[in-house]
């Protein structure tokens, strides 16, 4: 990526964010996911791995939305996903508004071809 100015200004400072912990931080205005991970070599530095890439509507949703989402398009009941992540079906019913909102999605079999479309965006865990 070629950034200039304010875009270099912006990414450098969302990277310099993901490095200062590990996880999963979406930079919205630069439409990018980064993603920092510590590194495999265990030498005391505090190194980290970092993973940029496009945000997509998917990457939009939290890591339990995400979980939500897929047990939904399995085709479980609010009541069995709730079961399954030992959560009431009440939450499980408000995430999968959020999660509708956030893909601009109506319906499961929606849901299931945006996730679909999207899977290698997902294939890693945030």
């Amino acid at each position: 990526m070629d950034a200039e100015g304010p875009v270099r200004d912006k990414l450098q400072a969302a990277i310099r964010t993901a490095l200062t912990r590990t996880g999963r931080l979406v930079a919205d205005d630069l439409g990018l996911v980064i993603t920092a991970k510590p590194a495999k070599v265990d030498d005391g530095a505090g190194l980290r791995r970092v993973h940029v890439r496009p945000l997509s509507p998917v990457s939009r949703l939290s890591p339990r939305e995400a979980e939500v989402a897929a047990l939904l398009t399995q085709g479980l009941s609010h009541k069995h996903v709730a079961r399954h992540l030992g959560i009431s079906p009440a939450t499980v019913r408000n995430q999968t508004s959020q999660i509708y909102d956030k893909l601009g999605v109506h319906n499961r079999a929606t849901l299931a071809s945006v996730l679909a479309s999207a899977s290698p965006d997902r294939s890693s865990p945030p």
